[in-house]
C-alpha cells in the first residue's frame, strides 16, 4: 500500500519558460487538489443550552464546484480551554447537516468550531475553515457582556504598551532604488485589531520622504520612489506629538525587479514590470494566475513594460501576479477579480397566514386571525442547480452585524489569505464607495496562502500524509507477529457485523501495513478484523497462514490546536450587539427554573427489575438473515442432555445435526453438508458466528456453554448467501441474544466499534401555545427556523415556496438564505419581515425593537 506520495524532483523546463510554469501548477493541481469548506451556521452567538446548527459545504478551490477529493467534513468544536469536546463526521453526499448541542454544565466564553477534510491536513491548520463565537452562560457570566449601549464590554485588556506593531509591505516583495512604488503597511493593537495611524517616513539624516495614513482598519498605502544607499524608518504621530518609537521600512535593493498592478477600472489591469538590471526584463516573465489556471502570460523586453488586461470571462476571486526571472519568482501582487455578470440572485418575499384545506391563506398586517401562524417565504430565482441552507431568527434579539463573514466573502476571498479579515463583508458591499481601494490594502498586507512559486519552482511538495476519504473512511492499521511484536505479510478481513455480508479483504506489505479504503458507515456499527499470515505451498497455491499475529488500528486523532488558531481566542469582541440576547437568555434561564420540579417533590431513583427469561422462550432468530431451518437441522444446546460434555462447537454438532458429516480433530475439522457441492470439491462450508463469517480456529474457540443453537442451511435456502453459501452454511449463535456479541480476545482477531457518519437531528418547532407560565412553558426559542436541505433544480419554476412556523412573542424575523449553485457560484441573500404584531417586546428583550443589523444591500 502507498501512503506517501513522491513527484519527481525535476521537471525539464525546455525553451518556453510559460509551458514550465503551466506545467509545474498543472502537476501540483493534479496531485495537490486543494479544497475549500465552508459552514452556514443558524446563528452568530449562542447560549449555554442552545442548539447550533450548522450546515456543512464542500467544493473544490479552483473552480467551486462539487469534484473534491473528499466527501467527508471533521467539524470539531473547541472550548476556551482549547479542548475539543465534540467531533461531527459529516458526509456531504448526505446533505451536509450537522448540529451541536450547548449542554448547561460547559463554561462561557468564546468557542472555536473548524472544520476540514483529512486530506486538507496535509498544507496545515490555516487551510481550515474556522469560526468563533461567543456562548453566554448564566445571568452572571452574561453581566460582563453589556454596557448602557445594550452591547458588550471590552473583556479583554488592551496592549500595556502604547505603541502599535506596523508592518510594511512594499508593492511586488522589495524597495529597489529609483522605482516608484506603492507601499502598503498595517497596523494593529496588542491584540491583533486594526488600528488608526498617521505619521511620516523619514531617512536615516532625519528628512522627511513622505507621509503615511491609515484609511481602513489599520491599513493604508503611499506612494514612494527610494533612493540608492538609504535607511528608511516611519515614525508616527499621537495627537499633537510624535512618537519615539522608529519603525524600520524594508532594505532597499540597489537593483533589482518592480512589479506594479492597477486594479481602479472594473474592466482592465494594468500590469507594469520595471529592471534597473543591465539585460532589464530580458527573459523575464509575468504571470497571473486565477482559481489554479494561467489567464495571463506577459513576456518582459527591455528596461519597463506595461501592459493592459481585459476582465472580461475572468470568474470572481483572488488573482495572483508573480515576475519570474531566470526561473525564479522575485516579485507577486495580489489583486481581487470581481465579475458578478453571471452570479444569479435569489430575491426572497415572505407573508403571514394560516392554511386552509391545505392552502395558504394571507392575513393582512394586524389580522387578530388566531391561526395565523405561520411565514411562506417565496424564493424567486433563475434556472439554476442550488444547493442551500435557510436560517430564520428572531431580528429584534440576534442582531447580526452587516458585515460578517459569508460564503461568499469565505469562499471567494478569506479562505485565499492569511489570517482574520475584519468585517470581511464590507469588501462585497457595493455602496462603499472606497471598499475596493480598500480591498487592495488587504489583499497588499495579508499574502497568499495555498502555495508558493518559490517552493513550486524547486518541486517542494508536501508529503500526503492524510488520504483524502471520497467514498467514505478510511481504515489503516498494521499486523505484526504475536510473540516478536515486528511486521508480518498477512491477509486482513475486514467484516461489519450489520451487513455480514459486506465482507471487505487487503493483503499488507512486509511492513505488515494495510488500509481499507472508502468504508461507508452510516451509523455506528461493529467491525470484525481476521488476519492470518500469507503461506505457500510448493506448487504456489496458497494455504492456511498462521494466526499468531496481533492487529492494530492506527488511532483516530485531531489536529492540534495551531498558533493561529489560538490567536482566535485572544481577539477582542467583535462588534456585534449582544445586549438584546444576553437579556433574552437571563428571562430564558428564569423560565426554565419556573418549569422545574418544586424543591418539595420526591424523585425517585431508577428501578432495574431483572430476571431471568426462560431459555425455552428466547427467539431463534437473533438477526439471522434466512428462514428458520427444519427442526431436524437446528440444534438447540439446553436440549442436550445435562450430563454432556463437548470441547468445543463442532462437537456438539456432530453426529447430531442430519446431513453433517464432520471428520477430523481440533482445529483441523473438516465439516461436509450433504447435498452441497462440498461432497464433491472437498470444501467446506460457509461457517457464522452470530452472523459473521469466520474460519474455523475462530469457530472452535467459542466455549460451548456460550452457544445458545446451531442451524444448518443447505439447498434452496442458501441462495441469499450467494457464491459462498454453495457449500451450504453452519451458522452458530450464542447466548448473548439481541446484545453485543464481543468476540473473545484471541489472536488474529479484532472487534471495535465505529461511530460512522454524524446524522443531525431533526430541528424541531413547537405547536403555538399559550404565553402564560401556569399554562404552558413561552415558546423562547430564538431560530425559528432552519432548513439545510433546501434544492433548486433548472427544471423547476422560476419560484419556491417554504413554510416555517411562527412564535407568540416574534414581531421581526431575519431570514438568511446562503448556498452554492452546481456550477460554483456563491449565492446569499437576507431578507427581513415583521408581521406588524409586536412593534415592541420589552417583555422580552428589555428594549424596544429597533436596529436590524442590515446593511442597505441586505435591506433592499
Amino acid at each position: 500500500m502507498l501512503l506517501l506520495f513522491f513527484l519527481s524532483s525535476h521537471i525539464p523546463a525546455g525553451p518556453d519558460i510559460f509551458e514550465n510554469i503551466e506545467t509545474r501548477l498543472a502537476t501540483f493541481n493534479h496531485y495537490y487538489p486543494q479544497e475549500k469548506v465552508y459552514l452556514h451556521f443558524d446563528k452568530p452567538y449562542y447560549g449555554l443550552g442552545d442548539d447550533i446548527w450548522f450546515k456543512a459545504y464542500l467544493r473544490d478551490a479552483n473552480a467551486l464546484k462539487e469534484d473534491t477529493v473528499s466527501n467527508l467534513v471533521h467539524v470539531e468544536l473547541i472550548s476556551p480551554e482549547k479542548q475539543c469536546i465534540a467531533t461531527r463526521i459529516i458526509n456531504i453526499k448526505a446533505g451536509g447537516a450537522g448540529d451541536f448541542k450547548l449542554a448547561d454544565t460547559l463554561h462561557a466564553g468564546k468557542y472555536l468550531v473548524r472544520a476540514y477534510t483529512n486530506f486538507q491536513r496535509n498544507f496545515g491548520n490555516e487551510a481550515f475553515f474556522t469560526k468563533v463565537f461567543e456562548v453566554l452562560g448564566d445571568g452572571q457570566a452574561c453581566d460582563k457582556h453589556m454596557h448602557t449601549a445594550g452591547g458588550i464590554k471590552a473583556n479583554y485588556v488592551p496592549a500595556s504598551h502604547s505603541y502599535p506593531e506596523v508592518r510594511f509591505f512594499p508593492e511586488g516583495g522589495d524597495l529597489v532604488a529609483g522605482h516608484l512604488g506603492w507601499v502598503a503597511f498595517k497596523a494593529t493593537d496588542g491584540q491583533g485589531k486594526g488600528t488608526f495611524i498617521e505619521g511620516k517616513v523619514i531617512d536615516s539624516e532625519g528628512r522627511t520622504a513622505t507621509w503615511l495614513k491609515a484609511f481602513h482598519n489599520g491599513m493604508g498605502a503611499f506612494p514612494f520612489t527610494p533612493e540608492k544607499g538609504k535607511k528608511y524608518y516611519a515614525v508616527l504621530k499621537e495627537d499633537d506629538r510624535w512618537l519615539v518609537k522608529k519603525y524600520p521600512l524594508p532594505t532597499v535593493l540597489d537593483r533589482g525587479y518592480s512589479l506594479r498592478i492597477d486594479n481602479s477600472s472594473p474592466d482592465y489591469i494594468i500590469v507594469s514590470g520595471k529592471s534597473n538590471l543591465p539585460d532589464g526584463l530580458a527573459g523575464v516573465a509575468i504571470t497571473g494566475q486565477l482559481r489554479g489556471q494561467l489567464f495571463s502570460r506577459i513576456e518582459g523586453k527591455g528596461n519597463e513594460i506595461k501592459v493592459r488586461l481585459e476582465k472580461a470571462g475572468l470568474p470572481t476571486g483572488v488573482a495572483q501576479f508573480t515576475l519570474f526571472a531566470d526561473g525564479e519568482p522575485f516579485c507577486e501582487r495580489l489583486v481581487f477579480v470581481e465579475n458578478n455578470s453571471a452570479t444569479p440572485q435569489v430575491g426572497m418575499l415572505a407573508r403571514k397566514g394560516y392554511f386552509q384545506d391545505s392552502t395558504f391563506i394571507e392575513t393582512p398586517a394586524n389580522s387578530p386571525h388566531t391561526d395565523s401562524s405561520f411565514v411562506e417565504i417565496t424564493l424567486n430565482t433563475k434556472k439554476i442547480n442550488a444547493d442551500l441552507s435557510v436560517a430564520v431568527t428572531d431580528a429584534d434579539v440576534v442582531c447580526q452585524g452587516p458585515f460578517t463573514e459569508n460564503i461568499r466573502t469565505s469562499l471567494l476571498l478569506s479562505s485565499d489569505l492569511r489570517g482574520t479579515i475584519e468585517n470581511p463583508g464590507y469588501y462585497f458591499d457595493g455602496n462603499s464607495p472606497q471598499r475596493k481601494k480598500h480591498l487592495d490594502y488587504l489583499l497588499m498586507t495579508q499574502g497568499w496562502r495555498r502555495f508558493s512559486w518559490k517552493q513550486l519552482m524547486k518541486n517542494e511538495f508536501p508529503t500526503r500524509v492524510h488520504l483524502p476519504e471520497k467514498e467514505g473512511f478510511n481504515i489503516l492499521g498494521t499486523v505484526t507477529g504475536l510473540y516478536n511484536n515486528q511486521p508480518v505479510k498477512s491477509t486482513v478481513t475486514l467484516t461489519p457485523l450489520n451487513n455480514p455480508l459486506a465482507v471487505a479483504r487487503v493483503t499488507t506489505g512486509e511492513d505488515g501495513r494495510f488500509w481499507f479504503q472508502g468504508y461507508n458507515a452510516s451509523s455506528a456499527t461493529e467491525l470484525l478484523f481476521q488476519a492470518a499470515t500469507n503461506k505457500f505451498k510448493r506448487n504456489g497455491k496458497a494455504r492456511k497462514g498462521d494466526k499468531n499475529v496481533t492487529i492494530t488500528l492506527d488511532p483516530v486523532t485531531h489536529p492540534t490546536i495551531g498558533a493561529y488558531e489560538a490567536s482566535l481566542f485572544n481577539q477582542p469582541p467583535s462588534n456585534l450587539q449582544l445586549g438584546p440576547y444576553v437579556r433574552y437568555h437571563q428571562r430564558k434561564q428564569a423560565i426554565d427554573r419556573a418549569f422545574r420540579l418544586s424543591e418539595k417533590t420526591v424523585l425517585l431513583d431508577e428501578v432495574t427489575i431483572q430476571g431471568a427469561t426462560p431459555r425455552s422462550r428466547r427467539s431463534f432468530h437473533n438477526g439471522a438473515i434466512y428462514a428458520t431451518p427444519s427442526p431436524s437441522r437446528r440444534l438447540v444446546v439446553d436440549s442436550l442432555p445435562a450430563s454432556y460434555a463437548a470441547r468445543d462447537v463442532v462437537e456438539l454438532i456432530q453426529g447430531r445435526v442430519a446431513g453433517v458429516q464432520v471428520s477430523g480433530t481440533a482445529p483441523n475439522y473438516t465439516i461436509l453438508v450433504r447435498g452441497q457441492n462440498s461432497i464433491q470439491s472437498g470444501n467446506g462450508p460457509l461457517l457464522l458466528l452470530d452472523n459473521m463469517p469466520v474460519d474455523m480456529s475462530t469457530l472452535t474457540a467459542i466455549p460451548p456453554g456460550d452457544v445458545h443453537y446451531v442451524d444448518v442451511i443447505k439447498g434452496a435456502e442458501t441462495a441469499i448467501f450467494g457464491a459462498r453459501g454453495a457449500n451450504g452454511v453452519v451458522a452458530v449463535y450464542t447466548r448473548k441474544g439481541g446484545e453485543r456479541n464481543v468476540m473473545p480476545e484471541q489472536p488474529g482477531i479484532l472487534q471495535v466499534t465505529h461511530g460512522g457518519y454524524y446524522k443531525a437531528r431533526e430541528f424541531y418547532s413547537p405547536e403555538v401555545n399559550d404565553n402564560g407560565l401556569g399554562k404552558a412553558r413561552p415558546d423562547m426559542r430564538t431560530t425559528l427556523h432552519w432548513d439545510p436541505a433546501v434544492k433548486i433544480a433548472a427544471t423547476d419554476s422560476l419560484t419556491k415556496k417554504l413554510y416555517f412556523r411562527t412564535a407568540a412573542e416574534v414581531a421581526s424575523y431575519r431570514i438568511a438564505l446562503e448556498g452554492i449553485t452546481d456550477d460554483g457560484h456563491p449565492i446569499r441573500a437576507v431578507h427581513q419581515f415583521n408581521t406588524g404584531q409586536f412593534t415592541l417586546k420589552t417583555d422580552r428583550t428589555g428594549t424596544p425593537s429597533g436596529t436590524d443589523g442590515l446593511s442597505k444591500n441586505e435591506r433592499r
